[in-house]
This record gives C-alpha cells, sequence and structure tokens, in this order.
C-alpha cells in the first residue's frame, strides 16, 4: 500500500512539473538585454531597438510594446541572438550593438510612457 502511494506521489510530482515546465514561455526569457537609440521620441519617428541574448542561437520572439495600464498597443516580430558589446568596459563605453529593431512610433499615439517587453521605456 505504501509503494502505491509513493507512486502516486512521483506521478503527481512529475505531472506538476512538466506542467510548469509547458508553461513558461522560454521564448520571452531569451531576451538579456534590451535599449533604445534616445529616451524619447516623437510621433512618426523611428525608435531603435537594440536587443541581444545570452543563447548562443536565434530565438523569433514577439516583443510587446504596451501602456503602463497594460494596455496593448502593438508588438514587433524579430530575430534576437547574441549580439558582443564593443568594448570590455560597458559602463563607460555603452554596448554598442550594431543590429537593432526598428519600429515606426504611430502618428496617433498619445503623448505618454510606454513599456517594451514589459519593462523598458519607452517615452
Amino acid at each position: 500500500m505504501f509503494k502505491e502511494l509513493k507512486v502516486i506521489k512521483l506521478i503527481i510530482i512529475a505531472g506538476l512539473f512538466f506542467t510548469l515546465i509547458w508553461k513558461i514561455d522560454f521564448k520571452a526569457l531569451a531576451i538579456s538585454e534590451l535599449y533604445t537609440d534616445k529616451l524619447s521620441y516623437f510621433p512618426g519617428e523611428k525608435v531603435k531597438i537594440f536587443v541581444s541574448t545570452k543563447a548562443y542561437f536565434i530565438f523569433d520572439v514577439e516583443i510587446e510594446i504596451s501602456g503602463l495600464t497594460n494596455d496593448f498597443l502593438t508588438h514587433i516580430s524579430s530575430d534576437v541572438y547574441k549580439q558582443k558589446a564593443i568594448s570590455d568596459n560597458v559602463l563607460i563605453d555603452g554596448l554598442g550593438y550594431s543590429d537593432y529593431i526598428e519600429f515606426e512610433i504611430p502618428q496617433e499615439l498619445q503623448p505618454g510612457i510606454y513599456l517594451i517587453h514589459n519593462k523598458h521605456p519607452l517615452i
């Protein structure tokens, strides 16, 4: 009887483990660094979004742009891969990534603070 209970516990734990693994969006976790070329933009301007990952293979990710109240604005699909910083001293020289994703601010967008990938501000 105790062996059957142990087997049932193991099956339940394995099921919960696989459910958790299934629910994790690894593509969303793939982005390790994300920044823009400027702090704020006017409607119609193009935003350069520099993105990198720690993985050595390419991810196809959806980068969401939303308002502070989580109202969805749009998303950008792009390949993300590991980029190398131009300097060893990134605190002074910056990362200096060469590849970027370009996004145009819609003309009808109201002024405010928006979020890229739910963490990075876009003013």
